[in-house]
């Protein structure tokens, strides 16, 4: 099962990636594209928001070693389930942050961050951030782990693979007293509220 089929299955759900549309009709026609070289009809009239696509590649091959070189094993991710302010056109399009020229004053030095409308910037030169879908990356790693580990279908559900906000997850592990402040505000809990904790495991291995 290649990276697309594994990411596609279903429709969105929770509306954590940039367009609340399905992903599954989308990728089938762009799968239908680069088997055949030709366009559908379909393809041809599909908002522009659809017509570029950002697919986690990189994610997918991690998730697959992972799932391939260690029998037992623990997955914790975080990451943004979502970008303010994208400049770039397509689902999962990157937050592409670089730094103005410097504002020199008497005492210090201020770089003023701005967002820019291209991912083609010169290296180290910009911060470039990808939202997480996290409800397909909880399908691609029960797929993946599907096609791998067949005697484990059977095992793997809500109970060893889930997604969590970022705020839910310090609550119930962290020390929350530890990282309160005196005026009573928590950066753990209350910075970044758009990110989201991913936790699996294998069979072996109790979930958290």
């Amino acid at each position: 099962e290649d990276m697309a089929t594994a990411f596609k299955r279903g429709e969105d759900a929770g509306g954590l990636a940039p367009s609340s549309a399905g992903w599954g009709n989308v990728l089938e026609r762009v799968e239908a594209f680069l088997e055949t070289g030709q366009a559908s009809p379909a393809l041809k009239v599909m908002p522009s928001s659809d017509r570029v696509i950002f697919l986690p590649t990189g994610c997918f091959s991690i998730m697959r070693n992972i799932v391939e070189r260690l029998d037992s094993h623990t997955v914790i991710l975080a990451d943004f389930s979502s970008l303010p302010d994208v400049q770039i056109e397509g689902r999962n399009a990157p937050l592409v942050s670089q730094l103005d020229d410097t504002q020199q004053t008497d005492d210090s030095t201020h770089h003023k961050p701005r967002d820019v409308s291209t991912y083609l910037v010169a290296t180290g030169s910009a911060d470039i951030f990808f939202p997480t879908h996290f409800d397909k990356l909880l399908e691609m790693y029960q797929s993946v782990m599907e096609e791998q580990k067949p005697e484990e279908k059977r095992e793997i559900g809500k109970a060893l693979a889930c997604h969590v906000r970022t705020a839910d997850f310090l609550n119930e592990y962290g020390d929350i007293d530890a990282t309160t402040t005196l005026s009573g505000y928590n950066p753990l809990l209350e910075d970044f509220t758009n990110t989201r904790i991913f936790t699996a495991s294998s069979r072996h291995h109790q979930h958290l």
